[in-house]
């Protein structure tokens, strides 16, 4: 699938250059199920030549707001993005990324398990399978919680 992503943004490319009128944009919404990699998707995105990049907070679901993580899977997540090889002209966008994590108010992140929990069982997937490091972070285990 994301192959096709990738053709489609080749195809823009190439209209681009032929019409100057044409625009490619990004716009990424930030959430807890990609924060931990959005370092990876920052760097793919320098790759794909787009005119503008965007990252957008998600605040609804809260559940799913990078704003709402608990206090000790914030602390990981931050230290990754801060550490992250991220291209220097995302550098601050990034450090105001964490700046709007940090400054949310932290749950438990029960609800967040227990909504990750429904959608692994609607998808019959485990979190913990397809994304193992935001997992461990959020303390995810599809047995338990």
């Amino acid at each position: 699938m994301w192959d096709k992503v990738e053709e489609n943004i080749t195809k823009f490319n190439q209209l681009k250059a032929q019409h100057t009128n044409i625009q490619l944009q990004c716009c990424s919404t930030v959430n807890v199920f990609n924060v931990r990699y959005i370092d990876e998707l920052a760097r793919w995105i320098v790759q794909q030549q787009f005119d503008f990049v965007y990252w957008n907070m998600m605040h609804d679901a809260w559940y799913f707001s990078i704003a709402t993580l608990p206090d000790d899977a914030k602390t990981a997540i931050a230290e990754h993005l801060t550490t992250a090889n991220v291209p220097a002209h995302y550098r601050e966008e990034f450090d105001r990324i964490v700046e709007f994590m940090m400054k949310g108010a932290s749950t438990d992140g029960n609800i967040m398990r227990m909504r990750i929990k429904d959608l692994d069982r609607k998808r019959e997937q485990n979190l913990a399978t397809v994304e193992p490091e935001l997992a461990a972070v959020i303390n995810y285990d599809y047995a338990t919680n």
